[in-house]
């Protein structure tokens, strides 16, 4: 026997856990509070005797859920049970699935939304969704072209390019003054340069300065560092930042090192040298 200490009903069904009243846990009964059940009788929950006053016994006992302890009910009633819980298991399905279905036809009933005006302007679609807020459209005024953007001429694949060929004709100069070839190293000049202090000097009074060191040194040894190269935006002219460090020896002996710029044109295909000049003297020996 089970007894709800919250009701007072007793249920002769021990595999009961929760009262079907309230659905406070069940507590078994003990003997004395056991009642004498006569044979083939409907057992009924019975209220303890500390509850408020009610109906008689017989209009109280129609009012509630008759639990029948006759042969095969305990089978009855876990059908019963389990009836119940399938059934509203099936109930919650079929509510979701109503509710999805719902859902989804709200969505396809909403009408299509067209917008006037400048159709460039609208997405590859002709509708939009109604729950979408549009803008309100206005004639488009006149389109006005995107500007250009300026050109990162220190980026650019000619500007690379000419750095790498100023770059080259540099090794070039520098390994001909090394090897005290004066003729190959002549052919880096351009006819007219502007040279140290004197603008508009010609080749051949270049050569003429050149010599005089190339006669009197043996050994020439130049190292070029912290090279800056740049470059105009119509490609046909640079300018190069160098670095230069001497060790000259042989009739005599000279060394030191200052900051050159050299300038350089592009005359009938090739990079040819235009301005030098020592723009900072670091020390000489």
């Amino acid at each position: 026997m089970r007894l709800c200490p919250a009701c007072g009903n007793r249920y002769s069904d021990d595999t009961l856990k929760f009262c079907l009243q309230d659905g406070t846990p069940l507590h078994s009964a003990r003997d004395g509070e056991m009642p004498t059940a006569v044979l083939g009788e409907v057992e009924t929950a019975e209220a303890l005797g500390h509850l408020a006053p009610g109906p008689e016994p017989s209009a109280w006992r129609q009012g509630q859920n008759p639990y029948v302890t006759a042969p095969g009910s305990q089978k009855t009633r876990s059908n019963t049970a389990v009836a119940v819980v399938m059934t509203a298991l099936g109930m919650l399905l079929l509510f979701g699935a109503a509710g999805i279905g719902a859902w989804l036809y709200s969505r396809s009933s909403q009408p299509d939304v067209y917008v006037s005006g400048d159709r460039d302007a609208l997405p590859n679609t002709n509708t939009v969704a109604a729950s979408t807020p549009l803008p309100k459209t206005s004639p488009s005024p006149a389109k006005t072209p995107a500007p250009t953007p300026a050109r990162d001429v220190e980026t650019s694949p000619d500007n690379v390019q000419t750095r790498i060929e100023i770059q080259d004709r540099l090794d070039s100069w520098n390994k001909e003054s090394e090897s005290l070839d004066l003729d190959t190293y002549m052919t880096h000049y351009a006819p007219t340069v502007d040279y140290y202090n004197k603008t508009g000097a010609s080749r051949a009074d270049v050569r003429r300065d050149k010599q005089r060191a190339f006669s009197r040194y043996d050994s020439v040894s130049i190292n070029l560092t912290n090279i800056s190269i740049t470059t105009a935006t119509d490609g046909q002219t640079a300018t190069a930042l160098v670095d230069k460090e001497w060790d000259f020896q042989g009739n005599g002996s000279s060394s030191g090192k200052v900051q050159q710029m050299l300038r350089f044109a592009k005359i009938d295909g090739e990079w040819l040298i235009t301005a030098e000049k020592d723009l900072k003297l670091f020390y000489k020996r």
